[in-house]
């Protein structure tokens, strides 16, 4: 486990030196230049992915480039060699202004997910279930792999995309179905719960369903009415075709008021 371990404080200590070859400056009024995200997507059906993501800012970008013999595209790839051969390829992606260094992994049941997380964090997992259409997450920390770092400098974060609508939890900070627990905060509980409803239908789908129910009433009542609308029209020119073939009756000639002599 230890070894294991050892690797997750791997990525922070042989990324920053990768990056720029000595601890960046401080700079207290700008963003971290370096933030390290551990996120878990877990999908309904119970598999996952765990992603270690290395975002640099543009401050880490700028500082990691300064004195770099190679172009901005291959940032990752050099940032991350001396880790390669323990987690992977990591891909490199512009989001925004930020680059992103990412590797991913899939599990295809929580089981291995919990064993990740003993794995590689030494976390003690408490809960980690899709049980009865709602999923569970209850993780207790030993020690943050980042409580070491300078804010101004790196920041850590732990993020799980909960599967369904997001209930109880206590995160740091919410953002759709995504919680996230900032692993450098000072106030961060060294246990992460979370919960969140899965399956059911989806508002939206619920929305569409009733647009497309209204919408297919309104077609069935024109075409009613167009129906109604043709069928009385011809009913009435049928009417009146056979008024006008009708022969024409007799005409009745009045008798003579003469007087007839004999």
């Amino acid at each position: 486990m230890n070894g294991k371990r050892s690797l997750v404080w791997a990525v922070l200590a042989a990324v920053a030196l990768c990056a720029f070859g000595e601890p960046p400056a401080a700079r207290p009024d700008s963003e971290a230049q370096i933030v390290f995200q551990f996120l878990t997507v877990v999908h309904e059906d119970g598999s996952a992915e765990f992603k270690t993501i290395v975002k640099f800012s543009p401050s880490g970008i700028e500082e990691a480039m300064k004195d770099a013999d190679y172009p901005e595209d291959e940032l990752c790839a050099h940032a991350t060699e001396d880790i390669e051969s323990s987690f992977g390829t990591f891909d490199q992606q512009q989001r925004g202004e930020e680059i992103w260094c990412t590797y991913s992994t899939g599990m295809d049941n929580l089981q291995g997910l919990a064993n990740h997380f003993e794995d590689e964090f030494a976390v003690n997992v408490r809960t980690l279930e899709i049980e009865d259409d709602a999923f569970s997450l209850d993780l207790s920390w030993t020690r943050f792999p980042c409580t070491t770092t300078d804010s101004s400098k790196f920041g850590c974060e732990f993020s799980v995309e909960a599967p369904g609508e997001v209930g109880d939890n206590n995160a740091t900070k919410v953002s759709g179905r995504t919680l996230t627990w900032d692993l450098g905060a000072g106030d961060t509980p060294m246990r992460f719960t979370a919960e969140s409803k899965v399956g059911g239908f989806d508002p939206i789908i619920l929305i569409l369903a009733g647009v497309l129910t209204c919408g297919c009433c309104t077609v069935i009542l024109l075409i009613g009415g167009a129906g109604l609308f043709f069928y009385l029209r011809n009913r009435k020119q049928s009417s009146a075709e056979a008024e006008s073939s009708a022969p024409a009756a007799p005409v009745s000639t009045p008798a003579s008021t003469d007087t007839v002599k004999f």
